[in-house]
C-alpha cells in the first residue's frame, strides 16, 4: 500500500514539472463583407532560429453566399510593401483558396492592416483585415 501511494505520489510530482514547450505562435487577421470572409493565418516558429522575424502565411477566401455561378474570383492581398495574387473557382463551401501566401514574409504585429481586393462577376470588394481586440 505505501508503494502505490508512494508511486502516485511521484507521478503527481513529475507531471507537475513537465512542460510542454509550444512550436510556434499563431496571429489570425479577420476582415469580412457583405459578400466575403478572409482570414490570414501568420505561424511563427518558435523559439525564431535564427532570429530572424520571419514567419508562414495562409490566406484564406471564403463566399458568405451560395456559391453556384460563381465564376471565376481573383484575389490580390497587400501586406506592407509586399503583394501577390491568385485566382480559382470557388468550391462547394465557397472556399476560393486556401493555399499559402508568400512562404515566409516578415513577421506582423498584431495593430497592423492587411488588405485583399476580391473580384468576381464584374464586382470587387476591399477587405480590411485585422487582428480582433480583447474583448
Amino acid at each position: 500500500m505505501r508503494k502505490a501511494v508512494l508511486l502516485i505520489l511521484c507521478l503527481i510530482v513529475f507531471a507537475g514539472c513537465s512542460k510542454v514547450t509550444p512550436t510556434a505562435d499563431t496571429l489570425n487577421f479577420i476582415g469580412e463583407t457583405e459578400n466575403w470572409k478572409v482570414e490570414l493565418i501568420q505561424t511563427v516558429p518558435i523559439p525564431q532560429n535564427p532570429p530572424e522575424k520571419m514567419s508562414s502565411h495562409k490566406l484564406i477566401v471564403q463566399y458568405k453566399g451560395i456559391p453556384t455561378n460563381l465564376g471565376l474570383v481573383k484575389y490580390e492581398y497587400k501586406i506592407r510593401g509586399e503583394s501577390g495574387s491568385g485566382e480559382a473557382h470557388a468550391d462547394n463551401n465557397g472556399y476560393v483558396t486556401k493555399g499559402g501566401v508568400a512562404g515566409n514574409i516578415h513577421l506582423l504585429e498584431k495593430d497592423e492592416t492587411v488588405t485583399v481586393t476580391v473580384q468576381w462577376d464584374d464586382k470587387k470588394e476591399e477587405i480590411e483585415l485585422r487582428y480582433p481586440k480583447s474583448k
